[in-house]
């Protein structure tokens, strides 16, 4: 599992990727850092689930741990059905770029929690 300084620094590549207009696997590799940064945080709260979680089982766990709020978890639902589209071969979805900006400020807290425990 990446440790939180190598996470961080994969955060500023999603930018780049946009501004390439690669904003398809810039909101892969922002799920992809978020999910790294997830599954620390839910390994630190002793809540390992033993075997892989689906995007929206590992959004519904940080919920339920109190780590993200329901207008988070609603965000993450629609980033997470956005991600199913381009990881499934529809990469030409329309791709905002609040998400991205979502997954980064989500994945950066996650890691500060990560630190302060």
């Amino acid at each position: 599992m990446p440790g939180p300084a190598e996470i961080e620094a994969g955060l500023a590549s999603p930018a780049k990727l946009a501004a390439e207009g690669q904003e398809g696997a810039a909101l892969l590799l922002s799920w992809s850092l978020f999910e790294a940064a997830a599954r620390r945080r839910i390994l630190r709260d002793d809540q390992d689930p033993g075997r892989p979680e689906t995007p929206l089982g590992l959004a519904n766990t940080l919920a339920y741990l109190g780590h993200i709020d329901e207008n988070e978890l609603e965000r993450l639902r629609e980033i997470a059905g956005l991600r199913n589209q381009i990881a499934h071969g529809f990469f030409k979805a329309d791709v905002p770029a609040e998400s991205i900006g979502v997954l980064t400020n989500l994945t950066r807290r996650l890691l500060s929690e990560d630190e302060a425990a």
